[in-house]
């Protein structure tokens, strides 16, 4: 008798295709091929790109850090109250 495999999380797998790494970040697939273009860690395989998890994730988490592409709108700084921060 075979065993049935259970369907993994994508929280758990190793691997991303463009439509799990969509739904795992919040993103459409044209972010996801924005991010392609830009220089996303990921390899082609066959008419598919793969992402692996942890690159991305590092990948993700460089770009937060310096903020490419992203833009902070209405925060002010605690220490000096009524100046915006860029």
């Amino acid at each position: 008798m075979e065993k049935k495999l259970e369907p993994m999380k994508l929280s758990d797998q190793l691997t991303w295709n463009r439509k799990e790494l969509a739904e795992v970040t919040g993103r459409s697939k044209e972010i996801i091929d924005q991010w392609i273009y830009e220089g996303a860690p990921c390899c082609r395989e066959g008419h598919t790109y793969v992402f692996e998890r942890t690159s991305m994730i590092a990948w993700l988490r460089e770009r937060a850090i310096n903020r490419i592409g992203m833009t902070r709108k209405n925060v002010y700084d605690d220490v000096f109250p009524g100046i915006e921060l860029a």
